[in-house]
């Protein structure tokens, strides 16, 4: 066996489009060059067909486990075992415990474990904290915040990392064409820590106190989530039906982003935010509320504004600058974007990964012999 060649497994609960499959696609395809790459996915009938066609354009292995979880778990520890897995990555609670059980009976000598969050529910936190502490041999957080929280509440500090998500690729910078009408986009899945509430309450006080002179606005909600029903309320309660938008899963998500001027993003709960990156790197200015390490990707007053949770007041007002200001969206745009580019690329996350990976080699090698 070449020793310097890593057998490195990726555990995913599903291949939905969310921001964890987007990395674990990413990671796979950056890691892919220089070690013997595996994506396992636990729930292997959520597959999202472009996910699976990235997967075979970039040549990248992969096992879709089926079945009941007692059949999924006994493949998975069979599939670890066969191939001589060195490594697991995981990324999600549940992928957490299965990487710590299943990789720990198949021998698999480093598990590491994933937390993309800010905060988790009580149960979580408590599992994650056991498996660090005893199962895995380290944790990856994607952002600055969560990994301080964890840390004062108990999590092994030589056990947890932080490497920040990343993007596959940027399209060019963008050339402006101020319109008369305006377009506001977010684009989240439809959840709680979303805080839709806010936002739509920062469109009304936007509209009914702070736009003058006819400006005309258009704000997309874009994304999919158990909260649809109680966003289309929301949105007739205010009366802003003939402003608001809800765009359930679009065929062509960038050409929304082409269509707009601004980000806005009201989260109340992250971790490195997927469409945050996304709306910089098509050039947006951003208006976010301080959560996860959105305070990282957006410098106030610099590429965007950085707002206190719930704000909706302030969230407004920074819109309001915006809209009103078509040179500062662009100069907020240009910079956000060449922020992007600099520290969030594809090769940053790999060598990142390539860094961590060599770190355990003494481990791996403790086990070749």
């Amino acid at each position: 066996m070449d020793r310097s060649v890593t057998k490195i497994c990726l555990l995913i609960r599903t291949l939905y489009s969310g921001g964890a499959e987007k990395q674990t696609l990413l990671l796979a395809k950056a890691l892919k060059d220089h070690h013997e790459v595996y994506v396992v996915v636990q729930k292997g009938d959520n597959a999202d067909n472009l996910h699976i066609g990235f997967l075979n354009k970039y040549g990248i292995s992969f096992l879709l486990l089926k079945g009941n979880t007692f059949r999924r778990m006994l493949i998975f520890r069979s599939f670890l075992k066969k191939k001589g897995i060195n490594i697991i990555f995981s990324f999600l609670t549940s992928d957490n415990l299965w990487s710590a059980l299943i990789g720990r009976t198949a021998g698999v000598p480093v598990r590491i474990g994933g937390i993309r969050n800010e905060a988790l529910p009580y149960y979580k936190f408590w599992l994650n904290k056991i498996l660090q502490r005893f199962f895995l041999q380290g944790v990856v957080f994607n952002n600055y915040r969560g990994y301080e929280k964890f840390i004062k509440k108990g999590f092994d500090k030589k056990k947890s990392f932080v490497i920040h998500n990343c993007l596959f690729s940027l399209p060019p910078p963008r050339k402006w064409n101020a319109g008369k009408k305006v377009r506001i986009v977010t684009v989240a899945r439809f959840v709680k820590g979303k805080d839709y509430h806010t936002a739509i309450k920062t469109i009304h006080f936007l509209k009914n106190q702070l736009l003058v002179g006819g400006q005309e606005i258009e704000y997309n909600i874009i994304g999919y989530g158990e909260l649809t029903e109680q966003i289309k309320k929301w949105i007739g309660e205010y009366g802003l039906s003939d402003s608001i938008s809800l765009v359930i899963k679009p065929v062509d998500l960038d050409q929304f982003y082409l269509n707009s001027d601004i980000y806005l993003s009201t989260s109340v709960m992250e971790g490195l935010s997927n469409s945050v990156m996304e709306a910089m790197s098509f050039s947006l200015p951003v208006v976010t509320t301080d959560a996860g390490d959105n305070g990282l990707l957006v410098e106030n007053g610099i590429n965007g504004f950085v707002c206190p949770l719930y704000s909706y007041r302030q969230l407004a007002r920074a819109l309001h600058k915006l809209i009103v200001r078509p040179e500062l969206r662009m100069k907020f745009g240009e910079l956000g974007y060449r922020r992007i580019k600099e520290d969030f690329s594809l090769d940053n996350l790999k060598g990142k990964y390539l860094e961590l990976i060599d770190s355990f080699h003494e481990t791996f090698e403790a086990v070749y012999n």
